[in-house]
């Protein structure tokens, strides 16, 4: 039910856009653990373009390929371009990339409500778009009206028109859910009695559930709940070193409250986010850590502050 990478919740926080290079290639991360090969830039036309090697394509046409293993490897990486995309992103008004390393893939992908967003979207009177794209050592932020993909030859892609849909699909998966949970009532509407005895009692995955149900489907003062749950022990108990003692469940939840912090906090809470973001800023720090794990993180926790002191300008 929910997406994740170094450990932060990623699910889209809007619903699809109606475009169908979106629908078809970036909402379902078709690009998943491709190498991003380059980033082109024009200033002129408020352009971003990036350039992706497509390993589900590679993944696709390797049996079709005939030889040994290096041989395969030597072939694709020769004829390299035709399995490369240009993603193609116009009305670019904001672009920022944080990376460890050089050489980096993409991830996974999401779209998010953010400071910079509504900035954006009353400073030019159009709505846009604000992706994130998680790399493999970081992130990349764009801020976009539109969006097209083709191929680097310039071999036409087939994309198909998706109908545009109400349906919310992780509202349709909380529902399966909790009917096989029973707290499904018989309208097909969610037991919210049950969901706030999640959030004092359930597992680290049920909490996850119940923030995120009351976060962006009710005005319930979930807030309260989330700041008691981010101070002490429960804070620093993220950083685990034992590889053994890892919860994704524990961790994920505490970045989930951050978010709703963000949204629904205000400039008192700033001091307990900036307390947080230095934990995890020192953690990350000392030897045999790696630091690539904080960046990803560090950024969710501005995305925050940025998100109150918005709201009192």
């Amino acid at each position: 039910m929910f997406n994740s990478a170094f450990n932060v919740v990623t699910n889209d926080a809007i619903v699809c856009p109606q475009n169908k290079y979106v629908q078809n290639y970036i909402w379902n991360d078709y690009f998943h653990d491709s190498p991003l090969k380059s980033i082109e830039h024009d200033l002129h036309k408020d352009t971003v373009t990036l350039i992706v090697e497509s390993i589900s394509d590679i993944d696709d046409a390797w049996d079709q390929i005939k030889g040994t293993r290096k041989e395969k490897l030597a072939y694709f990486n020769k004829e390299s371009d035709a399995y490369s995309y240009k993603l193609i992103f116009t009305g670019c008004v904001y672009f920022q990339q944080e990376s460890i390393e050089a050489s980096v893939d993409i991830l996974s992908s999401y779209f998010l409500k953010s400071a910079n967003l509504e900035y954006y979207e009353k400073k030019r009177g159009k709505p846009l778009y604000h992706l994130r794209i998680v790399l493999s050592s970081g992130y990349m932020d764009l801020i976009f009206s539109d969006l097209r993909i083709k191929r680097v030859t310039n071999k036409r892609i087939t994309v198909k028109e998706l109908k545009a849909t109400n349906e919310d699909p992780w509202l349709k998966k909380l529902q399966s859910y909790a009917s096989r949970k029973k707290f499904l009532l018989e309208d097909n509407r969610i037991d919210e009695l049950h969901l706030k005895e999640f959030l004092s009692s359930g597992t680290d995955y049920e909490k996850c559930i119940a923030f995120y149900y009351f976060l962006y489907y009710t005005d319930y003062p979930v807030i309260d709940e989330a700041k008691v749950r981010l101070k002490g022990d429960f804070a620093t108990s993220i950083l685990m070193t034992d590889d053994d003692d890892f919860d994704d469940d524990r961790d994920c939840l505490k970045y989930l409250l951050i978010r709703v912090i963000g949204e629904r906090g205000s400039l008192e809470d700033i001091p307990l986010l900036m307390s947080f973001y230095q934990v995890i800023d020192k953690y990350y720090r000392n030897d045999g850590q790696c630091f690539i794990n904080a960046v990803l993180p560090k950024r969710i926790i501005m995305d925050a502050i940025e998100m109150i002191h918005s709201r009192q300008i």
